[in-house]
């Protein structure tokens, strides 16, 4: 196997306005919401998406081998934060578009990361080495760790936005079912003083 670390600069956890849930009044108490498989779902998508081409070779990440780790946010007084702490394994390939017949295989490991560091490790693992294998590795060392960090950097947004929809979706709901009960109260009323108007009109 032959391997190579690189690290790359990323942004740290992000902090803003956050809202609990229906039960949560003003947001204040302390409250967790596990994000795990939504951030996995999320990264297989767009991990699967990667690939970079120079000169005459392509390489792209195409399956995530394995993924480890967790994703959640957190609020207390008002404050959103997002957490995770993640590690893979993708697998990779390359090929040489003026030659179909030569290509090479790998694997990528993204050491564990979490939302405070600032640094993207990544390893690279090959086959078998070759001249063109050595070639696609200086890509994936070079041209790669730039666009992991990018998904890793969009988790978080991806995250936020899922939060606010669901959030959204519950505050609806409550309000429909809060706009349901005054409508059956108010038809209750109704019907009880309608009754009390024809007892009194018998008398």
């Amino acid at each position: 196997n032959i391997k190579n670390r690189t690290n790359t600069k990323m942004e740290g956890k992000e902090a803003a306005k956050g809202f609990g849930s229906i039960w949560n009044n003003n947001s204040w108490f302390y409250e967790e919401k596990n994000f795990t498989k939504f951030a996995k779902d999320y990264m297989n998508e767009n991990i699967s998406k990667i690939f970079v081409t120079k000169g005459d070779v392509n390489v792209r990440l195409y399956e995530i081998k394995t993924i480890e780790g967790q994703a959640s946010i957190t609020i207390r007084k008002q404050k959103q934060i997002f957490l995770y702490d993640f590690e893979m394994e993708i697998y990779f390939d390359a090929k040489n578009l003026s030659d179909s017949e030569e290509t090479a295989k790998g694997k990528v490991k993204v050491h564990e990361i979490n939302q405070d560091d600032d640094e993207v490790c990544v390893e690279v693992n090959l086959d078998k080495e070759t001249e063109f294998a050595l070639k696609a590795k200086r890509i994936i060392t070079n041209d790669m760790p730039e666009q992991i960090l990018k998904v890793y950097q969009g988790l978080m947004k991806a995250m936020k936005d899922k939060d606010a929809n669901e959030m959204k979706l519950k505050r609806d709901m409550a309000e429909r079912e809060e706009a349901k009960k005054l409508t059956e109260e108010a038809k209750e009323k109704t019907g009880e003083m309608k009754a009390k108007i024809f007892d009194e009109a018998k008398q």
